[in-house]
């Protein structure tokens, strides 16, 4: 894998931060210093694959979203998410019982199809 030196540039710099950062929170017992400080390093650990980038870029954009929607709306909009989600379980579950099904029943015809091969 070639390496673009700015990204390697980037890279040191945020893991510079993120080392002061955690030192900082920890001298300080301040739990929030010291998580940043990982996300920084964290961010200079993936930023050379940018397929990790984007992921974490989507996972930011979604966590950002759910906060704008949680500000707005306040617990109803958690409650709206929570329900939206029960919704996807039970579809899913409802989907998997239903191919269930279906492969029961393929193998009851398959068995059937056996008896007159005799």
């Amino acid at each position: 894998m070639e390496i673009n030196k700015r990204h390697d540039e980037l890279s040191e710099k945020l893991f510079n931060i993120g080392n002061t950062l955690i030192k900082e929170g920890t001298n300080k017992e301040d739990y929030t210093i010291t998580s940043v400080g990982n996300f920084m390093i964290l961010v200079s650990g993936i930023i050379f694959e940018e397929r990790d980038v984007q992921l974490f870029s989507d996972l930011c954009a979604m966590f950002s979203a759910k906060k704008v929607i949680d500000s707005q709306y306040g617990d109803a909009s958690t409650e709206s998410l929570n329900d939206l989600n029960n919704q996807m379980t039970d579809d899913i579950y409802d989907a998997y019982k239903d191919m269930r099904n279906d492969l029961t029943n393929l193998d009851d015809t398959e068995d059937d199809d056996d008896d007159d091969v005799d």
